[in-house]
């Protein structure tokens, strides 16, 4: 077990996680909890709407708008779910406009992703006094930073109509995130890895001693005996990379054989058998049941599901010492499991991977002393759960000790070895007079390699973690599979070139007010034909993008308090005050009424404590999944979603995949189309009604509509299927594909197999999900 089973189990309820130096929005409230526009759903960021709650006098005409920005973001102000009517509201800061025919979505209820332009143009036309007021900070702040008020840095971080971009394309993430858990939550392999219940937590608990212990015990021994005082995760000539080697966390060195980089060759542990493929819907504690059918069994070690593979997995069991692991293949190979034929054999391939390097900022002084206070601090909190607990004395004479609960029964170890680590770091410092106070920057560089390195190597050998990869997992076997080894790459020597190009930037900002100098500033580009000019922004370089990486997903493992909606989660708390918000009926000021029970109260949060604990059966379903939800965003390891993962929309899985209809209405129906094609009982009838579909929009499209040629959205009209001979730009959608030749295909009557094999050609699948 992998991933988020290798870490802490960390109590997973619904109690607020959240971090005190968030800001829920910027300086404009009533806009979703990403910022980027109001959401209608979830996402209303103004106080909950209750039932006949008064409503204040503004000042403004009555307009028909259900976000007020005005209200600030702590007293939100949203719709109750079970009111089929809307109560207008004034002064809303940007009102709607008349319905329009060519209306354009909402993009949270759009399951694609918008281009920027779509976004842009939405949210111009839903709510334009938002986006002139955006667009006049912008050139405000613009002014600023070319007067020299401001300085560049500045304008690294998104402004006006960008910023919502940004923040639109985190929540339609986070959106991805959730149509991923709604599709995996059921599976055995997800509940074992992000279940709060008690089984789920002894089991992660009872596998994570199972790898881990057994490796800090014997690791701790050769600390002691000197092993590893010369470890140094610097990169030497022997894994030299060329210097157009991809950087980045998660990249390996790459296939092509002219980067001839050190390949690592890990040879199998004797006594073990390898498993080829185990499915989704198989259980950890029902396939180490096969193992153990043969004595000797010890542990049983799986990789992450692999998209790729249908979320399968491979497998590693350990038998001990002695144990004719042949004789053990030929007596359990063929085993059932849910009628699941599982096939395995004698573990004799070696793992063989290449070496990951980090860019070269990661050899600087300040990122040393970070990363080793970093290492120092995941080494003690996996260690957390592997201390063994002292038994309790019993309380009389005579009387037997209390049974331990099957949790406990692994055992764990008895001293720290992070405690070692620190031992011999003070050793080695005072060996080479670096434990004092006045070292020059050469010595300060080697005390902080020698620290961060023996944290380093604790973690991958002893606790099984590689360190800049964010990794976690319990067995070697499972780390291996993902990073055989990871290291530093020098740093990088500045070259004549670079060091003018710095003095010229020096100069430059030290002239703001020279024209010369905001020529160098503002990279200005003719727009295409209209004479228009483009302002470009300064942007992250890669080294900045890897640091933020990095610590994002570290502050995930070693901080109780983070903010969860940074990872794509839901906030508890607000999620809870959504919830409750139908049950809450306003009669007059500071009396707030149940409507479950008729209590009254004298403020809204009285009322949400007493909704959720006197009657959790109308929150605690949903607040449940988002817990479960929350501590898969937080596994840095967690499946990330493809340019194919549809978002969910209200809370639910859309119903199709990529519809645009606004925008696209061909290719978005030829994408429902041959979706719904694939799905089972898809029949004659649904075909028809498909066909129909696409064929009014094909008519509205090549008619233009309103607007002579516009498209639906009032933009422009999209792609014609039809044109002169030989030129057709999109392919007639009406047709279905012709039938494979030869009938039906023979392997069809052989009915269902028990094993499937991955490496045919329809065993891989195409790395999408399952939909």
């Amino acid at each position: 077990m992998s991933g988020h089973a290798s870490l802490p189990s960390k109590p997973v309820d619904a109690s607020p996680i959240r971090s005190p130096e968030r800001n829920h929005d910027d300086s404009r409230p009533g806009f979703s909890r990403s910022g980027f526009a109001p959401i209608a759903h979830r996402h209303e960021d103004v106080a909950p709407y209750y039932e006949n709650a008064p409503q204040p006098s503004r000042g403004y005409d009555a307009t028909p708008d259900r976000w007020d920005s005005s209200v600030d973001r702590k007293r939100r102000r949203s719709p109750s779910p079970s009111y089929s009517h809307q109560r207008p509201r004034k002064r809303s800061p940007s009102p709607s406009r008349p319905h329009q025919s060519h209306a354009l979505p909402d993009p949270a209820s759009v399951d694609s992703l918008l281009t920027f332009r779509q976004f842009a143009e939405w949210f111009r036309a839903s709510h334009p006094q938002t986006a002139r007021a955006d667009d006049e900070d912008l050139r405000r702040i613009r002014s600023d930073v070319e007067s020299g008020l401001l300085p560049e840095s500045v304008l690294i971080e998104k402004h006006g109509m960008a910023k919502r971009y940004e923040r639109y394309r985190k929540e339609y993430t986070s959106r991805q995130l959730f149509t991923i858990y709604l599709t995996h939550r059921d599976e055995s392999w997800f509940k074992e890895r992000y279940s709060p219940s008690a089984e789920s937590a002894a089991l992660r608990r009872r596998v994570n001693r199972q790898g881990r212990v057994p490796a800090v015990q014997s690791y701790i021994d050769e600390l002691r005996e000197g092993k590893w005082d010369e470890i140094n995760f610097d990169q030497s000539d022997e894994t030299r990379v060329p210097r157009d080697e991809p950087e980045g966390l998660d990249r390996a060195l790459g296939e092509d054989s002219a980067w001839d980089p050190l390949r690592i060759e890990v040879p199998p542990r004797p006594g073990q058998v390898f498993v080829k493929t185990v499915p989704p819907s198989t259980s950890r504690p029902d396939l180490e049941g096969v193992f153990a059918a043969h004595p000797g069994f010890q542990w049983l070690a799986l990789s992450e599901p692999s998209a790729k593979k249908s979320f399968h997995r491979v497998g590693w069991a350990q038998y001990e010492e002695g144990v004719d692991v042949e004789e053990a293949v030929k007596a359990i190979d063929g085993s059932k499991v849910d009628n699941f034929t599982f096939h395995m054999g004698v573990n004799a391939t070696p793992i063989i991977g290449r070496i990951r390097v980090t860019p070269p900022v990661a050899n600087t002084l300040n990122r040393l002393e970070t990363d080793a206070a970093n290492a120092r601090d995941l080494a003690r909190r996996l260690e957390d759960e592997l201390l063994e607990e002292a038994t309790p004395a019993p309380e009389a004479e005579g009387e037997a000790a209390p049974e331990k609960e099957a949790e406990d029964s692994t055992p764990g170890i008895r001293e720290r070895g992070s405690d070692v680590v620190a031992d011999v770091v003070a050793r080695l410092l005072a060996r080479d007079s670096l434990d004092g106070d006045d070292l020059d920057e050469e010595q300060q560089l080697r005390k902080a390699k020698i620290t961060l390195d023996q944290y380093l190597a604790y973690l991958r050998n002893g606790l099984n973690t590689c360190y800049y990869c964010v990794v976690p997992t319990a067995f070697p076997e499972e780390l291996q599979r993902k990073c055989v080894g990871h290291v530093r790459a020098q740093p990088e020597e500045p070259s004549a070139a670079t060091e003018e190009k710095t003095r010229g930037e020096e100069n430059g900002r030290a002239n703001d007010g020279d024209e010369g100098a905001r020529e160098r500033r503002d990279s200005v580009a003719k727009a295409e034909g209209n004479g228009k000019q483009r302002y470009t922004y300064p942007s992250k370089s890669n080294d900045e993008k890897w640091i933020e990486n990095l610590d994002l997903r570290m502050r995930a493992l070693i901080e109780d308090d983070v903010d969860v909606v940074e990872y794509g989660g839901r906030d508890i708390e607000d999620e809870t005050r959504r919830l409750t918000a139908p049950s809450i009926k306003q009669e007059e000021q500071d009396k707030y009424r149940c409507k479950a029970c008729s209590k009254l109260f004298r403020a809204p949060e009285y009322v949400i404590k007493h909704v959720v604990s006197k009657h959790p059966e109308t929150v605690k379903d949903k607040l449940d999944d988002f817990a479960v939800f929350n501590a898969f965003v937080l596994d840095p390891q967690h499946i990330h979603p493809s340019s194919t993962t549809p978002a969910a929309i209200d809370d639910q899985l859309p119903l199709s995949s990529g519809v645009l209809p606004a925008f696209n209405p061909t290719k978005a129906t030829q994408a429902m189309f041959n979706q719904a094609a694939n799905q089972p009982g898809f029949n004659m009838a649904m075909q028809q009604q498909m066909m129909m579909m696409m064929h009014m929009q094909m008519m509205m499209q090549q008619g233009g509509g309103a607007g002579g040629g516009a498209g639906p959205s009032g933009g422009p009209a999209g792609p014609s299927s039809s044109g002169s001979k030989g030129q057709t730009r999109d392919a007639p959608l009406g047709a279905l594909p012709a039938a494979p030749p030869g009938g039906e295909d023979p392997r069809a009557r052989k009915g269902r197999l028990s094993y499937r094999d991955l490496d045919e050609a329809a065993g891989g699948g195409d790395g999408g999900l399952p939909y």
